[in-house]
């Protein structure tokens, strides 16, 4: 059986890692308040102080998301390592997705719960498509298929 389209696969990986890129490099000049949303989360370790005053828990975890939505959007966009890149972000959608889009932690039948529901089953298809770069790989028009027949 054939895989899918060269260009299919391309433009997927372009619509799918340019939420990542654009989210990653946005959160670096709103850098302040994306951290204080973590610790508001709840997130594990967010509220930690680190070194002194300067360094927080939430700053490194905040350092550690953008990275892997950076490095891991950029390697499914060009197709290089695009398996390890898909693996970065779900790494990064799963804590995501949970602390931020807990629907269930609402009373029944608001409208702020069914704004997280959607947001959470938003997340949850987007996770579909980073596992089928990490299932399929980045499909012909790639630097991993272009290195792979090199070799």
């Amino acid at each position: 059986m054939r895989n899918a389209s060269p260009l299919g696969s391309l433009f997927g990986r372009i619509l799918l890692s340019g939420l990542f890129l654009l989210s990653g490099l946005n959160k670096i000049p709103n850098w302040s308040q994306t951290a204080d949303q973590l610790v508001d989360a709840g997130v594990p370790g967010a509220d930690l102080q680190l070194v002194g005053e300067t360094v927080s828990g939430a700053d490194v975890l905040l350092g550690g998301a953008v990275a892997f939505e950076i490095l891991g959007s950029l390697a499914v966009l060009i197709g290089f390592k695009a398996r390890f890149g898909a693996l970065l972000l779900l790494l990064f959608l799963a804590p995501v997705t949970y602390y931020f889009h807990a629907f269930w932690n609402y009373e029944g039948g608001t409208e702020e719960q069914a704004v997280e529901m959607i947001a959470f089953m938003k997340n949850v298809a987007i996770s579909g498509g980073v596992l089928m770069v990490l299932a399929m790989g980045p499909g012909a028009l790639s630097i991993d298929h272009f290195r792979r027949k090199k070799e």
